[in-house]
Parts: C-alpha cells; sequence; structure tokens
C-alpha cells in the first residue's frame, strides 16, 4: 500500500463540537471573570480565544490551542496562582457537564471499519486532554479502532510541530510520506505541510470553510467521503 497510517483530528473531524464549544466557552468565560473579579470587557478574552457570540475562529485557540493555551490567555488578565488549576478544574467539568450533547460525525465508525479491515493503521493527534479524548472514543465504540491516541497532555510538542510525529515513525518503522492526514483546521493543514505527509485531508465538518483550508491536498464534506464508490478516495488515484 502507498499509505500505511491515517491520522485523524478529533473535534469537528470525527466529533461535531462547534455548537457545545461555544457554551463551554462562554461559560468558562463568564465563570473566570465572576470568580476573579476581572474588570475586563468580555469581549476582549472572547477575541484571545477566538469564540464569538455563536461560532469559533478557525485557527482559534478554542478550536485549536490546549488548556494550556487559555490558561495564558486567563493570565494576561490577572495575576493568581490559583488559575492554571482553577481552569483546568473547571474545563474538566464542563466538558462532563456538556458530554452527553456531544455527537460523532454521522457515518464515521463506518469509515474506520472499513480502514481497520483494509489493514491501516490508524491514530488520533489531538489538542485535547487524554482522558476526555478516551472517553470520547470508548462513548461512541470507536476507541478499538485506534493504534495510538496522542494527546496534548502526553506529548511535549503540539500541531503543527512535525515532531508530534516521530513516535508514530520510531513505532511503526514508517515514513511520513505513508501517512495521512485527516482534519477541519488550517493547524491539521499546516502538520501535513510541515510533517511532509503524504496525503492531507481537509473536512468543512468543524469550524472551518473551503478557504481556511487551502493548504489541503482535498478538500471533503466529513469523513464518510472518504470512500467513494465503495473505495478509499486515494486509491482512485489520489
Amino acid at each position: 500500500m502507498k499509505y500505511k497510517l491515517v491520522i485523524f483530528d478529533k473535534d469537528g473531524t470525527l466529533l461535531r463540537f462547534e455548537s457545545v464549544w461555544v457554551k463551554i466557552g462562554h461559560n468558562i468565560v463568564d465563570s473566570f471573570i465572576n470568580t476573579f473579579d476581572v474588570q475586563i470587557d468580555k469581549q476582549d478574552i472572547l477575541q484571545a480565544l477566538g469564540l464569538g457570540a455563536d461560532y469559533i475562529e478557525p485557527s482559534g485557540i478554542l478550536s485549536s490551542g490546549t488548556t494550556n493555551d487559555i490558561i495564558k490567555v486567563f493570565n494576561k488578565y490577572v495575576q493568581d496562582d490559583n488559575v492554571e488549576m482553577w481552569t483546568r478544574k473547571n474545563m474538566d467539568a464542563l466538558a462532563n457537564q456538556y458530554e452527553h450533547q456531544l455527537e460523532m460525525i454521522k457515518g464515521t465508525d463506518v469509515v474506520l471499519k472499513r480502514l481497520k479491515d483494509s489493514g491501516y493503521l490508524l491514530a488520533v493527534i489531538t489538542a485535547d486532554d487524554y482522558i476526555s479524548t478516551d472517553n470520547f472514543l470508548r462513548k461512541f465504540d470507536i476507541r478499538d479502532y485506534f493504534n495510538e491516541i496522542i494527546t496534548s497532555d502526553r506529548v511535549p510538542v503540539q500541531k503543527p510541530n512535525h515532531l508530534i510525529l516521530d513516535s508514530l515513525i520510531e513505532k511503526y518503522q514508517i515514513k511520513t510520506s505513508e501517512m495521512i492526514m485527516v482534519g477541519d483546521t488550517p493547524i491539521d493543514m499546516q502538520l501535513g505541510k510541515n510533517g511532509n505527509i503524504g496525503l492531507t485531508i481537509g473536512v468543512l465538518s468543524g469550524t472551518s470553510k473551503h478557504e481556511h483550508l487551502h493548504e489541503a491536498d482535498i478538500i471533503l464534506n466529513d469523513v464518510t467521503e472518504l470512500i467513494k464508490d465503495d473505495q478509499l478516495i486515494w486509491e482512485e488515484g489520489f
């Protein structure tokens, strides 16, 4: 096979997340302002996180960043040693609170099964934490399809740094040219290019529009379009 390993982002790629994370984002900002008596306009903080009234910026922190990135934003507005622990605790609590509203992209399980049955290695690389990622995959019974889960709290570098691919290269003895990257944000596309990944596929099921994914080799509506006429699209000559 030309390609051996398929990497998926999570939020917006496997998971329909924007409406839920808009709520979580506004909740955490409101709580931050009230808890630490922040005398800054809420809109300034929302803008710093890449969050609007009902949308998330594709390259913003809430879409593509980590909990550490959120903490860095909050630390700009208040000098308090409790900010880090408070943010982690409350982000976890909000994620649990809204967990029942999370939806897997319909048909994702069918695609993953097809890839696995065809002999591909599968990995998730996400800015999320390991526990919440593992919980999501298990909730929708797709955890066992994945050989590797790479999360922001388990590795020293983050997307789009190509070094995040090193563990996959070493463990499976494969080249990045034998990998496929599937994601919904510009950060995912940049990882594909920075890592010289063989095929970079953008999906429109998250926060991005076509123009945000201009570095992709292919742009699809969602992961279900990885299969066309009962065939994986790159097997048709991509």
